[in-house]
């Protein structure tokens, strides 16, 4: 049943009206949308139809996001173009994909990695993000021209351009122009009260039907309750697209966990990450089986807050819409009878709402970095795959991390000679301004990314001193790596048998990391020691015992 932890403490039969009213507009807004973002995954209209009956349902009952609509998505309709294309020769193929990527969503749950899905660098996310806008809105051109829809990839679809506009249909142009006509035109309450997107797929339908006959429509479109679907379960098959599947499943993760963190400031609700990841995963698998195309957070979700949905009612309330259209007799005459010209001009819209405009106007501005991490993950989107895209992305991010990593480690890694009056005082015949010690205080954190530098900084003190001191007491990490090149460091001077190293203050969690390898057994135990005074009277011992 709905989790009771996304539920109000108190829920009358006002809050009941509200949820009732906010999942019928967002149903409205939806439903033209989703048999668009089937017609462009290349799974059909009633695909659309059937992911977001099984996503809003089921979502609702199981997820972890109280206000928010789950259903098709504009982005994953056109990621799951490109996998259909690719990886799909049957429509079981094509729903194994679905499945596989809902059970990822709910391994990603049960694992408890809610909170950390949503890590994706942004930069990333924009360029992910914008690259499958710009594919959806140069892939409509093809339709708002009167032709099928272009062939799957940006570099294909601006080719066949050219080809396009020659064979141009007339009438097909003229009623993209009156529903696009319409985007300026309709402001203010009317456009607050419906949604333009709706007056388009109205005003377009009777256009089509009494100025337009001519203008290719949707076409059949079976209606009624879905048959199961079974996956195709060959290794072979599975292991080929597992890869695609996850990066889907991160995708849809991704894009419902950061829409949570707005949805909570609108509703003054809290989400549950990852029980909204395994119910967004239930919702998918469902889905898939059912022969729907998969979803995550949609475009009726504003919607619906806007008019007071404010939990899981509502968006049971899109999915009880859904099922309740395509079981009524006759409604599958109106979906076949709307014109493809109008779903386009509606769909592109969305398109441009899809676009990171506020990253695009700010590129110029962001850190040079960012614009690459931005840059790279869009171009590789839009002209080799997504999946090469994400791992582009998250390479150049990573490399970007290790590069702020190794700046801020190294400049606060201190390596400096310490004067004997300091170690020995006024012990007599010392030269108190003779340095034979040299001290090493490490930073906050030692990481891979410092490694490197840490070598080179270090070295030099370490051959010009036969007494030296490794200050841990304000290191509170040490990761494997960092800590197997001061391991190296450490040996090597202590291999001539002429050099004495003293390791101060490690904390308990740094230690277990030296110690799970055996990094410092070359160190004598009596020169690990709690703190820089300590460390001073191990040297003074040794002096003197030489």
């Amino acid at each position: 049943m709905f989790p009771r932890e996304v539920w109000p403490e108190r829920y009358t039969s006002v809050d009941l009206r509200k949820d009732l009213l906010g999942g019928l507009m967002a149903a409205f807004v939806l439903f033209p949308l989703s048999i668009g973002y089937g017609l462009i995954s290349g799974l059909g209209a009633v695909a659309g139809l059937y992911g977001g009956i099984a996503l809003s349902l089921v979502g609702a009952f199981c997820g972890g996001v109280a206000a928010v609509v789950r259903g098709p998505n504009i982005l994953i309709a056109t990621a799951m173009a490109f996998l259909v294309a690719e990886y799909a020769t049957s429509v079981a193929e094509a729903f194994t994909i679905v499945v596989l990527a809902g059970l990822f969503q709910i391994g990603f749950g049960i694992l408890r990695l809610g909170r950390y899905v949503a890590f994706v660098p942004h930069p990333l996310l924009a360029g992910l993000f914008t690259s499958l806008a710009i594919t959806l809105i140069v892939s409509q051109l093809h339709v708002l021209l009167g032709a099928e829809l272009a062939p799957s990839g940006v570099a294909a679809a601006i080719v066949s351009l050219p080809q396009a506009v020659r064979g141009a249909h007339l009438p097909s142009v003229a009623l993209s122009g009156i529903c696009f006509a319409l985007v300026p035109l309709w402001r203010g309450k009317w456009a607050a009260a419906v949604p333009v997107t709706i007056m388009m797929l109205v005003a377009g339908f009777a256009a089509g039907m009494f100025l337009f006959p001519e203008v290719a429509t949707i076409g059949a479109v079976q209606t009624g309750l879905p048959s199961l679907i079974l996956p195709v379960l060959a290794p072979a098959y599975v292991t080929r697209i597992l890869p695609s599947a996850f990066v889907l499943a991160l995708l849809s993760a991704v894009m419902i966990l950061v829409l949570a963190f707005l949805v909570d400031s609108l509703t003054g609700s809290r989400h549950l990450p990852n029980r909204e990841l395994v119910g967004v995963g239930l919702g998918n698998v469902a889905a898939g089986l059912l022969g729907g195309m998969p979803g995550s957070v949609s475009t009726g979700t504003l919607t619906n807050i806007r008019t007071g949905g404010r939990t899981p009612v509502s968006g049971a309330t899109v999915g009880a819409v859904f099922l309740l259209v395509i079981l009524v007799p006759g409604s599958s005459v109106v979906i076949e009878q709307t014109p493809r010209v109008v779903i386009a001009a509606v769909i592109m819209v969305a398109g441009f709402a899809a676009l990171d405009m506020q990253f695009l106007r700010g590129i110029a501005k962001v850190a040079r970095h960012d614009a690459l991490i931005f840059t790279g993950t869009l171009l590789a989107a839009l002209f080799i795959d997504f999946v090469s895209a994400v791992l582009i992305g998250f390479v150049l991010s990573s490399l970007v991390t290790y590069m702020q990593a190794q700046r801020f480690e190294a400049a606060r890694l201190r390596s400096v000679p310490v004067l004997d009056r300091v170690v020995f005082g006024d012990a007599p015949g010392m030269d108190p301004f003779s340095a034979r010690t040299g001290l090493v205080v490490f930073p906050e954190q030692v990481t891979i990314a410092s490694a490197r530098e840490l070598s080179r900084i270090v070295s030099p003190d370490i051959r010009h001193h036969r007494l030296l001191l490794f200050d841990l007491s304000n290191t509170q990490f040490v990761d494997l790596t960092a800590a197997v090149v001061i391991s190296q460091l450490v040996n090597a001077a202590l291999a001539g048998g002429r050099k004495t190293i003293v390791v101060v203050g490690m904390r308990p969690e740094v230690r277990r990391t030296f110690d799970a390898l055996r990094l410092l057994a070359r160190v004598p135990a009596d020169h690990l020691v709690p703190d820089l005074a300590t460390g001073y009277g191990v040297i003074r011992s040794t002096v003197s015992e030489m």
